[in-house]
């Protein structure tokens, strides 16, 4: 059973689709943290990260596989996202035998700059954003609510 527990989540993240910036039209940016993983004798693996997708007509979007950074040792990643689009933001994170998978959307406006956050772990976690002004002062952004596709992980919704 542990080798199916295991499996399974590599296999369905192996489902999330690249990300290509937009070239042309309004922009935004967005902050992510980089992905952290982690595997220890006693405890088990644990995971932490967070994902984006951007909502489409039918009011879901597909997540995007995570982004690397440019250097080893960076915490935090920086793309461009289209302006004028909802965003859904995604945290999930495992630690041994608790999971928490989190999820809410956004509006992007043009040549605005946002950092997602993650809070927490285990049973209780949440995801926010904020908006980072030119003065550097930072106005937290509220989400709707977004539903994560559980089995799969691949897709974001706005209604169950």
């Amino acid at each position: 059973m542990k080798k199916i527990t295991i499996f399974l989540p590599l296999l369905l993240s192996a489902c999330a689709t690249q990300y290509v910036a937009p070239i042309e039209g309004e922009t935004a940016s967005l902050i992510l943290p980089v992905q952290n993983s982690s595997w220890q004798f006693f405890g088990g693996a644990s995971n932490a990260k967070v994902s984006f997708a951007i909502k489409g007509e039918d009011g879901c979007g597909r997540i995007y596989k995570q982004i690397e950074p440019d250097a080893e040792n960076e915490e935090l990643v920086e793309v461009k996202i289209p302006g004028n689009k909802d965003i859904f933001i995604n945290y999930s994170a495992n630690n041994g035998n608790t999971v928490c998978n989190t999820a809410g959307s956004f509006f992007a406006l043009p040549n605005k700059k946002y950092e997602a956050l993650k809070f927490g772990a285990g049973y209780a976690c949440s995801v926010g954003v904020i908006e980072i002004k030119s003065n550097s002062e930072r106005k937290p952004i509220p989400l709707k609510r977004a539903y994560p596709d559980t089995f799969s992980g691949s897709t974001i919704c706005d209604k169950r």
